[in-house]
């Protein structure tokens, strides 16, 4: 199955998946029909020379494939519980991967029977009511059932067993084979009905082909005739064509002719009114360049209108000089002010006094600015504490597709001021032969920085160069001012990334590129921010296991992001990319073993985290001695717990069973580095509480766990002893690690005539 996937956590605990005992597959829910399809079959005679095909009814076929249809529904139903519960278990044997195994194939032929039958159902065919054997599907689900009735006899029913009777499902391995083999002979009949299914549709599939083959002769011949009597109407077009073209010809000709007539005409009378024009323009510019000009002009105009009235109006004439002599007066200065100033040519609207006192008034702005007793406090920003994260890729051929999703909780200024909101990232990066920009889409539920929420999720585009492109040179020696040339010419800009989603920032940090790292981090600007939050997980795991980069690069590379991320987003350390980049360095023999544990505690040291038995393959105990070395060399805690509450030493006693180890090569190490040897596996119930002795003893490795004490130097019989305290301790107080009462401090006080004391523990 695709959604399906192995687990790979170090520990072996079954998830709470059950099949009840009354969860029945219905054996008997077929069609009334399929029981007139048990029809006996004789032995073909002398005169057939092959298997005689039953001729039944299509109400007859469709009933018996309608009962099939039901039965196979329900016994895939059990086969997927099944198949969940043994998915549970972790580091089961081989015969439980095989029985899940088995069960996948069987479980995905059955379904590709009941979607055939589904098919038939919806679509029936007259051709294949006498084909698709009927009896077979029926007698196919049937056994399907059958066994998947044997399979549910064998699992968990009760929805919490207890803890050793978890454990028993996985020990009979008798009933495991048998189911194998029963679901093995479901797979043959099942695979050979599919067979017979699938010959049957190439025939029909070949005869369909046989008769396209032929429409599609005639439509050919159809063609031909239709191509023929096109090429006639486009000859018969073409030659249309020709006419009208000759016809325009003459057309634009006898129009061309016309308009030069027209336009020589023209010429004459465009340059008579040119002349008067450019006259105009000087008189203009005689006007305009001398005062003096101007009042004559005024005084014949002023003539010229008020000559009809000089016989009734006396002193028109002295009238008329005077206007003529205040027109020249008050033109005068003015035409020697303008002459005068160096900026006569000015664009600016604004009179110089306001000009001054806008001025005045700016810089009467800029000193209240500057002044500490102005300045707008800015208010605390509320911290954001990271509540979940998840980061899913997906590769497909045309684009690479990563989607992240992050939870926080902000905490505000005052007491009980919270708010939970989340951030939704998705970066689509197409392939490099489709297209060389990507787009990055981000949305939030929260406030922004400024106290805004989003509408609509944010697009940005940008561009992808490929890792392998001479452009990230720069990046690897470290070559500041190139890459600042690069970002002025706009060669490489702060949002490109490379096909593989890193950023500017996430390459500088791989190379161990200290200095460009904080160029970009602190000298970007706003665009340093986006960088940080963009930057994958892996950048900073992998520059630590690089044998080229200095470990005092490394160190300032890890101070930088830790000054300038959120100290609660400890996103670029994950226990899984420690591990691997610590397997990879070892396995390739790029760095000694102290160099890996000085390189690990560098990241330790940083905010990385480091659990044990949380590295992919812990199947290989070589990788696992040196995995669980290195853990204990770095101060790794001998007791700490993973999220199911399992120590370090009960996950050892996981591998080491799986394994079938009996060196008690991952104990040792362990109980020496002081692992708690009475942990008490308790699971919510104090009276199904089990010690790691009682664990040992209860899986076989008694002689392990005796080995491993014997060779720390321990009492063995003490430490069974002490055990077996702690529990009836541990059953007593019912998990609790004290009585509800604290005696010591009632005893010492001072005792009263009215009240009286009564020494007794109440348990909680």
């Amino acid at each position: 199955m695709a959604n399906r996937q192995n687990c790979t956590a170090p520990h072996c605990k079954p998830a709470d998946i059950s099949i009840p005992r009354d969860s029945t597959i219905p054996c008997q829910v077929i069609h009334p029909a399929i029981s007139s399809t048990r029809t006996r079959r004789s032995a073909p005679s002398s005169r057939q020379a092959g298997p005689r095909h039953l001729t039944m009814d299509p109400l007859t076929v469709l009933g018996a494939l309608s009962g099939a249809v039901q039965l196979l529904d329900a016994s895939i139903k059990v086969s997927s519980r099944a198949y969940s519960l043994i998915s549970s278990l972790k580091h089961v044997k081989e015969d439980m991967r095989q029985l899940q195994k088995t069960l996948e194939e069987t479980e995905s032929l059955m379904r590709d029977l009941q979607t055939y039958a589904i098919e038939v159902q919806r679509s029936p065919s007259s051709i294949l009511y006498h084909r698709i054997l009927p009896d077979s599907i029926v007698q196919i689900a049937r056994q399907f059932s059958e066994d998947m009735q044997v399979l549910r006899s064998h699992l968990p029913s009760d929805a919490s067993p207890s803890f050793l009777r978890r454990l028993d499902f996985v020990l009979d391995k008798k009933s495991t084979r048998e189911i194998v083999q029963r679901l093995e002979q479901r797979k043959t009949a099942a695979s050979m009905a599919l067979d017979i299914i699938g010959r049957l549709n190439d025939v029909k599939l070949r005869d369909e082909v046989l008769s396209l083959q032929d429409k599609v002769g005639g439509l050919v011949t159809y063609q031909s005739a239709l191509s023929m009597r096109l090429e006639q109407r486009f000859e018969d077009l073409a030659i249309q064509t020709r006419r009208s073209q000759e016809t325009q010809t003459q057309i634009f000709a006898s129009q061309l002719s016309a308009v030069r007539s027209g336009i020589s005409s023209l010429a004459s009378h465009i340059t008579t009114e040119t002349q008067a024009v450019n006259a105009m323009s000087f008189s203009r510019l005689l006007a305009d360049e001398s005062p003096d000009y101007l009042g004559r002009i005024v005084r014949a105009e002023l003539k010229q209108q008020l000559e009809p009235l000089s016989c009734h109006l006396k002193g028109v004439k002295g009238m008329i000089d005077q206007v003529a002599l205040a027109v020249s007066e008050q033109a005068s200065p003015l035409h020697a002010a303008d002459a005068a100033r160096p900026d006569a040519i000015n664009t600016s609207t604004t009179h110089p006094a306001q000009e001054e006192r806008v001025s005045h008034h700016q810089l009467e702005e800029g000193r209240c600015a500057e002044s500490p007793s102005t300045k707008t406090r800015l208010t605390r920003r509320p911290r954001e504490v990271k509540l979940y994260s998840f980061i899913r890729c997906i590769r497909t051929k045309l684009c690479y597709l990563q989607i992240e999703v992050d939870t926080y909780r902000r905490c505000g200024n005052f007491i009980g001021e919270q708010e939970t909101f989340f951030r939704l990232r998705v970066l689509v990066l197409p392939s490099p032969w489709l297209c060389s920009r990507g787009l990055s889409f981000m949305f939030s539920s929260g406030q922004n920085a400024n106290g805004h929420y989003d509408i609509c999720p944010s697009i940005v585009p940008f561009r992808v160069i490929p890792s392998s492109s001479p452009v990230w040179n720069a990046w690897i020696y470290d070559d500041i001012s190139g890459v600042k040339a690069m970002l002025s010419r706009h060669q490489v800009t702060l949002r490109d990334v490379t096909e593989h989603g890193d950023n500017v920032l996430a390459i500088a940090a791989v190379f161990g590129t200290a200095e460009l790292c904080q160029f970009l981090v602190q000298e970007t600007g706003w665009e340093a921010e986006r960088l940080l939050e963009d930057i994958p997980r892996s950048p900073t795991v992998w520059a630590g296991f690089r044998r080229h980069v200095d470990e005092q690069a490394l160190r300032d590379i890890l101070k930088l992001f830790k000054e300038n991320t959120d100290p609660s987003d400890n996103a670029y350390s994950t226990d899984e990319t420690v591990w691997a980049g610590l397997y990879y360095c070892f396995r390739h023999e790029i760095l000694l073993i102290p160099d890996l544990i000085r390189r690990a505690g560098i990241l330790l040291e940083y905010g990385a985290t480091l659990q044990p038995f949380r590295w992919f393959g812990n199947e290989d105990m070589d990788k696992n001695k040196l995995f669980l070395d290195i853990y204990l060399r770095t101060g790794g805690d001998p007791n700490v717990v993973d999220q199911s509450g399992y120590p370090v030493l009960l996950m050892a006693l996981f591998v080491s069973a799986n394994l079938n180890d009996t060196s008690a090569c991952l104990l040792t190490p362990l109980i020496r580095a002081g692992a708690d040897l009475y942990y008490i596996l308790d699971g919510g119930n104090a009276e199904a509480a089990v010690t790691l002795t009682d664990y040992a003893f209860h899986r076989g490795l008694k002689d392990l766990w005796i080995a491993a004490l014997e060779e720390c130097g321990l009492d063995v019989d003490a430490v069974f002893d002490e055990s077996g305290r702690r529990l009836e301790e541990h059953r007593r107080l019912r998990g609790a690690t004290r009585s509800g009462v604290d005696v010591s401090f009632i005893v010492d006080q001072q005792s009263s005539s009215e009240l009286s004391y009564r020494g007794r523990t109440r348990v909680d």
